[in-house]
């Protein structure tokens, strides 16, 4: 039976690297972490891969709705076993699909998924989940460059499976309103204090992240950082600004649901 409904599930993993536990929200099982188009002209491709990742370790499949240039599509992806890779994240193997033609990509998301071997967030129970768009914006830069180097380079060998992507109507809510899609912001932000413990540990410029979960009503489910500087002071005072912020979350289809927000703040010594 599927289990439909945004599902909200909070743990505390441990990170062995650090040796400390880290609170993670999850919407999803899975979501599209990476893409790079294969021999791309104009800004469109039929040959695509990606990554898909989560919060924890696990096995995963499911289906991907995309939006594109010449319509909207949908196809499976087969389950795919997701290690460490950083911090907080957990990835697969270079996944591949194809479209029938060169197509931009404009959004695409897991639309629903079915995990196993997941021992900390529980997915397991719920059998296949349907996820909330996370809608995040792909362009020609980004298809290029959030792929790493050496990946991008290797087309896939003749024993990995290539998808082929199925062309559908286009979904409910697509075209119901003036803007049916927007990205999750920030909208008060509280002034930012420099510890003064840290001003003699950096150099230039220092960039903390923090990854803030954003319910449907745009108020805070969890934040974290996810891209330390590594002094604690910073990270801490860059954790706390992410948490006072105020935030507008994503538009999909017309209305709020729940996202993520990477909130990055950049300490800068004189």
């Amino acid at each position: 039976m599927r289990a439909f409904g945004t599902a909200l599930l909070t743990c505390m993993l441990l990170l062995a690297s650090r040796d400390r536990a880290m609170a993670v929200t999850e919407y999803c099982p899975a979501y599209i972490r990476a893409e790079h188009a294969f021999d791309m002209a104009n800004g469109a491709a039929a040959l695509w891969s990606y990554e898909i990742a989560a919060f924890g370790p696990r096995s995963v499949r499911g289906d991907i709705l995309a939006q594109t240039t010449d319509g909207w599509y949908t196809f499976e992806f087969p389950s795919a076993p997701l290690t460490r890779a950083g911090e907080g994240n957990f990835v697969s193997p270079a996944l591949y699909i194809t479209f029938p033609h060169p197509v931009t990509l404009l959004r695409w998301w897991v639309r629903d998924a079915q995990t196993s071997d997941d021992a900390f967030f529980g997915w397991n129970q719920r059998g296949a989940v349907e996820c909330p768009p996370r809608v995040i914006a792909v362009t020609e830069s980004a298809a290029r460059s959030w792929w790493p180097a050496d990946k991008a380079l290797l087309s896939p060998s003749p024993r990995e499976s290539i998808v082929e992507a199925v062309p559908i109507a286009a979904p409910d809510g697509a075209s119901a309103c003036e803007r049916p899609f927007g990205a999750a912001q920030a909208e008060r932000v509280p002034p930012v204090d420099f510890p003064s413990t840290a001003e003699r540990s950096i150099s230039g410029s220092t960039d903390v992240t923090v990854t803030v979960a954003i319910n449907a009503e745009g108020t805070i489910d969890d934040a974290w950082i996810s891209g330390p500087s590594d002094i604690p002071a910073l990270d801490k005072e860059a954790l706390r600004v992410a948490r006072e912020s105020t935030y507008r979350s994503t538009i999909a289809f017309c209305r709020p649901v729940p996202t993520f927000y990477e909130f990055i703040v950049t300490f800068t010594t004189v």
